[in-house]
């Protein structure tokens, strides 16, 4: 046997032992999440159990209401109607974190609250208050909210939705926008609401008057090529 046969030998084997520890590191990993894993699953499938029923999604999820808590600066309470499922789980490699299906408000001494969206089979991905400038946090209520819902069971990433902007109160609901892949940001300057966000491969800027909530302007937002 050549020389080079017999270091190409050695180096096939230095290779092999390093792919075994490899694949060891990852099923010991795996092996010590699992118990976690399947505690938190337990845990949830409880607090769904034990939480006040909201019924579940038209796919079969369960659904479960949490932080039903005022508006900032407001005695609104608003709270988020999340799926209770193995993928929806703390955050970590293997689980993406919470799908919020919708909103729930409830006014002042008021008896019965009511849902943001009809149904239960989107996913809101984006969620902003807009506060004018200046404001104190927590004391000063929000002009508006902002939202984007897409359709649930798709690549979020990608996937188009529609772009809804409304009261705190979650009321006079109106769409921004349909066909939106990401909102980038919600803003007040001066009288206006600014609200950028991304379609069809192009920035756009919505332009509302504040605190109306008048839509005044929509207009795309040029950037230049790189040379």
């Amino acid at each position: 046997m050549s020389r080079t046969q017999r270091f190409f030998r050695i180096v096939w084997r230095i290779n092999s032992v390093f792919v075994l520890l490899a694949g060891a590191v990852v099923c010991y990993e795996v092996i010590s999440m699992a118990p976690y894993l399947f505690s938190w699953n337990s845990d949830q499938q409880k607090v769904a159990e034990a939480a006040p029923p909201v019924g579940v999604s038209n796919s079969g999820e369960r659904l479960v209401l949490r932080s039903l808590s005022p508006v900032p600066g407001t005695t609104v309470l608003r709270g988020e109607l999340e799926t209770i499922s193995p993928g929806n789980g703390p955050s970590s490699s293997f689980a993406p974190g919470k799908d919020v299906r919708n909103l729930l408000f409830v006014k002042d001494h008021a008896r019965t609250g009511h849902w943001l969206l009809p149904d239960n089979d989107h996913i809101i991905t984006e969620h902003s208050d807009i506060s004018a400038e200046n404001a104190e946090r927590d004391h000063t209520p929000p002009i508006a909210t902002v939202v984007l819902v897409k359709p649930a069971h798709q690549d979020l990433a990608v996937a188009e939705g529609t772009l809804l902007l409304f009261a705190t109160s979650g009321d006079h609901v109106q769409t921004v926008a349909t066909g939106v892949r990401e909102l980038h940001s919600a803003v007040v300057q001066g009288k206006e609401v600014l609200i950028l966000f991304e379609r069809n491969r192009k920035y756009r800027v919505a332009v509302f008057e504040s605190p109306s909530l008048q839509k005044k302007d929509e207009r795309e937002l040029e950037v230049p090529q790189l040379k």
